[in-house]
């Protein structure tokens, strides 16, 4: 038989499929359960005399199968019975002679959780001679022995099924969570995607609306590619920055080429190499930078709220922040930064447009140069 996890298929399945190592001995096994998936009883056996030992529908004698419920209803884990009351008839006719010892076939019940009844397992001995010879005769065994050997069986069989529910709740658990995952991350997905689209239609407004102010009469026909587009996103978070950028594109498309219809791609937008990026990060002394990474976090968490189209307050900023913060946490910093800021604002009039534009805390610390100097003095 191939290989499968215990608990892919019911219980009792699972017996069927390794009881010649269960049961020593036994010459047929077979099983009669509550089935969730139908709403009804499955039923197989298998032969262990037979070479392929295949699973196979279990056929009872019609008597048999108008009492199972009886059976099922029954309180006792297990009985003892006579093992020709379930054979086909034609087995039956054949084993006939061996009706010396009675009462060796074992009838196991498992409480079922489907219909409130018991599950079914019945385990056929050939005769007491063969499988349960205790010394060097033959001789039939007491019944206490023979409920002994039941009980052991039971006891050792539930073992086994709280093993494969126990495997089996392991199992949902992780279907569970790996559906749930691969759910969220298509959910993920989709708004990164959603995102995205979002983003590259602001810078593309944005592009579009500085186009417009640089050729004010429509003398050109000037359009922006896609590529062009998720550049400028990637590069660029500073609406000055961005301004600038595009300007400096435009210039360059509208003067190196006499055609009035233009594309502009994004090798139009590289507006300063590492060495630029570089000086300029050599330039803040030690003094300011961690008022000048300030203002930065704050000026692309600025962004992603005017994307939005939210207001421009201290609570807004502070959930675009990453780590988030309060903004009770952003007064604090701003307060504590004061003096620093301002000098960083009036050094660098093109930076951090969005905070002087809109909002307040920050527009309260640009005043005028004559006046630093003043303070300085």
């Amino acid at each position: 038989m191939l290989a499968q996890f215990s608990y892919k298929n019911h219980f009792l399945l699972h017996l069927l499929r390794n009881s010649k190592e269960l049961f020593p001995g036994a010459t047929r096994v077979a099983a009669l359960y509550y089935n969730k998936e139908t709403l009804g009883l499955s039923s197989y056996e298998i032969d262990l005399e037979s070479e392929d030992e295949k699973i196979n529908q279990l056929q009872l004698k019609q008597t048999i199968q108008s009492n199972l419920e009886d059976f099922r209803k029954q309180r006792p884990r297990y009985s003892w019975l006579d093992k020709n009351l379930f054979l086909s008839p034609e087995k039956e006719n054949q084993l006939k002679i061996h009706r010396e010892f009675e009462n060796h076939t074992l009838l196991i019940r498992f409480p079922s959780s489907g219909d409130g009844l018991n599950d079914l397992l019945l385990i056929f001995f050939k005769n007491e001679e063969h499988v349960f010879r205790v010394s060097g005769k033959a001789k039939k065994l007491s019944t206490e022995l023979k409920q002994s050997l039941a009980s052991v069986y039971v006891r050792n069989l539930d073992v086994i099924r709280k093993q494969v529910e126990n495997d089996f709740a392991i199992y949902e658990v992780i279907r569970s969570f790996s559906k749930k995952s691969k759910q969220t991350e298509e959910e993920l997905a989709s708004a990164l995607i959603a995102q995205k689209k979002e983003t590259l239609l602001i810078y593309r407004s944005i592009a579009e609306k500085f186009t417009n102010k640089t050729d004010p009469y429509g003398d050109y026909d000037i359009s922006w590619n896609e590529e062009a587009i998720t550049f400028l996103s990637t590069h660029y978070h500073d609406l000055a920055k961005i301004e600038e950028v595009v300007k400096r594109a435009l210039i360059i498309a509208i003067n190196s080429t006499s055609s009035k219809k233009i594309v502009i791609g994004p090798t139009l937008l590289f507006s300063e190499d590492k060495a630029e990026k570089k000086s300029i990060s050599q330039e803040i002394s030690i003094r300011y930078q961690r008022t000048h990474s300030l203002l930065d976090r704050y000026e692309e968490a600025a962004l992603e709220v005017i994307k939005k189209k939210l207001s421009l307050t201290g609570a807004n900023l502070g959930i675009h922040l990453n780590p988030s913060i309060t903004a009770a946490a952003i007064s604090d910093a701003i307060k504590k930064h004061s003096s620093k800021i301002i000098h960083l604002l009036n050094k660098y009039p093109d930076r951090w447009s969005i905070l002087r534009s809109h909002f307040r805390p920050i527009q309260n610390k640009i005043i005028n140069k004559d006046i630093l100097d003043q303070l300085a003095s």
